[in-house]
């Protein structure tokens, strides 16, 4: 089993919304958070986790961000740990 989680410092999701992002073409928050998009790429996400035997999940706090992880099978050659720090600066 692999798992990749992805975690950014946003606007956060409510608990109740955090099933819904995942549903296709459903964006969820008020209308001034939401941004330029279909509502398909974590629904589209999850069914070729699913189709691969895994599962994807968020945790989220309003104010503070959100974690995406995601885990699945998959021949792995060598163990990698991948970082990657996104700040913005506006």
């Amino acid at each position: 089993m692999a798992e990749v989680s992805v975690t950014d410092t946003g606007v956060g999701i409510a608990a109740e919304d955090q099933d819904a992002v995942f549903e296709e073409f459903r964006q969820v928050g008020t209308a001034d958070k939401k941004v330029e998009g279909t509502g398909l790429g974590l629904a589209l996400s999850r069914k070729l986790i699913e189709l691969h035997g895994g599962k994807i999940w968020v945790k989220s706090q309003v104010g503070q961000g959100s974690t995406f992880t995601f885990r699945c099978r998959c021949a792995v050659a060598n163990e990698l740990i991948l970082i990657v720090e996104d700040h913005n600066s506006s």
